[in-house]
Order: C-alpha cells, then structure tokens, then sequence
C-alpha cells in the first residue's frame, strides 16, 4: 500500500441501520487510495454496507481525518484509536472512543452513550451532550476508563465515570444521577447542576462538583472546615489547556470536603466550593 495522504469523508445520507465504525481509523484513510477506501465494509444488523456508499470521499492535505454529517447511528467511532486526530463535524454514535489508547476525538456535535469507555489514553471532545455512562464501563465489565481525558462541553448522562479507574473526565453543563458510582480513581468535574446518588459505592478518587446546593447520603463524612488543594489549580490548568471553551470558568482551589462511600470502605472525596 502506498503513502496516500488523508481523505475527508462526507456522508452522503443518514444510514438506515446502525453501523459498527470501528475499522474507520486514521492510518486507514491514510493508506488506502481513493478506490480502495470506498471499497472497504462495515457491518450492520443487516450485513455489511461499503464506505463508498456511505460518504463522498475526497482527498485532503490536513492532518487529521474530518467526517462530515449527522453520525449518530455510527457506533464505535474512533474505538481502539492509539494516534492520529479525528473531527467529526457533527454527532456520533454509542462507543465513540471505546478502548481509546492516545491521540484525539474531536466531536462537534452530541455523543450517545459509553463515550470513552474503557479509554487508557488520549484526549475526546464533545461540543454537545452526552448519552449515559461517558467514561464508564461497558455492561459486564470490571472497570471503566483507565487514563486520558473526556470533556464534554454540554451535559452529560446518568452514571458518568461508573467504575472509573483513572483519567480525567470534566462536564461543562449538568449531568446526571449516579455520577462516579463505584469509582475506584480519577478525577471528575462538574461544573453545572449534578442529579441525585453522586458517588454511590465510591472506593477512591476525586470529584468537584462546582454546586453547594448537593444532597450526599450517609456514608459520607463531611470534614470540618476548609481545605486549600493546589492541586486543583493545577487541574484547572490542564482543563483549560485541552479547550479554550473552559478557559473562563473560575479556578477554585478552597474547598470543602466529604469522605466516602464508607458503606464500601471507601476513602474517595467529593469537593465543593467552600
């Protein structure tokens, strides 16, 4: 296979099935000719449908792959990606930036749900909503994301970082209940309104929840006084390096602090402004 440089795909029209879009990579686009990426499958629950009946293809000099249209019945967009840089100017799927190990997912637009499920690595940004569990794990699984980053720049779902083990996950607009139940580590950002059940079965980790006005249940201790982390500016830092949308939102570094779940045992804390 020669060297073909990136294409730019167009959808043509919205599928009339769900499409698994995990084979649509960076190094794909970067390495097939024109002919031979049209020619390429993609299963449906109907059987398999061709790229080429799918987008208009076109050939471009940028250095990222850039898909156009309205992809919300395309699953598993960017799943498994280790390099590279991925637009999609419009909405994805379910499973966007599943198994994530580095590069970045640029969504312009909504994502479904399990965005970034069982991520370890790289950078995925959302300009719309989310669907449920972004950052979580898959049903059946033992852990969600591992490492990397997810912002998402409107509101997200209910069980948001669901067993979460690493990583950073930050929601500009509200989120859901359940937030950062049964989390093991990582940090969690909320910088809007947070629904009920925040951190149930919480082991470890760090959750900012930018609202005094939250309901904890019992086993959560509230810590007398306040509390200056620098860390938190350090968090804020690297928030507002990975958007520029997120660089006027205030840095908080004094903060009151809860410890739980202690039904579980668990040393996680829930900061809020002080």
């Amino acid at each position: 296979m020669g060297d073909y440089g990136r294409m730019k795909l167009t959808l043509k029209a919205e599928p009339q099935t769900r499409i698994d879009a995990s084979p649509l990579t960076v190094q794909l686009c970067s390495e097939l000719s024109e002919k031979a990426l049209a020619a390429q499958t993609f299963k449906t629950i109907q059987g398999e449908v061709a790229l080429g009946d799918l987008f208009k293809i076109e050939k471009d000099s940028s250095p990222t792959l850039t898909i156009s249209g309205d992809c919300q019945k395309f699953d598993y967009l960017g799943a498994q990606m280790s390099e590279g840089h991925i637009i999609v100017d419009g909405s994805a799927g379910d499973y966007s930036g599943a198994l994530m190990t580095g590069g970045q997912l640029d969504i312009n637009g909504n994502v479904g749900s399990y965005a970034a499920c069982a991520m370890s690595n790289g950078t995925i940004i959302v300009t719309g909503d989310a669907g449920d569990r972004t950052g979580g794990a898959s049903s059946g699984a033992v852990c969600g994301m591992a490492g990397g980053n997810i912002i998402i720049l409107g509101n997200a779902g209910n069980r948001t970082g669901d067993l979460m083990r690493r990583g950073l996950i930050v929601v500009r607009g509200n989120n859901g209940e359940y937030c950062a139940s049964k989390m093991r580590a990582g940090t969690i950002v909320i910088f809007g309104r947070n629904g009920n059940h925040v951190a149930y079965g919480m082991k470890r980790g760090t959750v900012f929840l930018n609202n005094t006005d939250i309901q904890l249940g019992e086993t959560f201790v509230k810590q007398p006084g306040s509390y200056s982390m620098e860390f938190l500016v350090l968090v804020f830092k690297h928030i507002c390096k990975l958007s520029t949308k997120l660089q006027s939102l205030p840095m908080q570094k004094l903060v009151r602090r809860h410890i739980g779940d202690l039904a579980v045992g668990g040393k996680g804390e829930i900061l809020t402004p002080s």
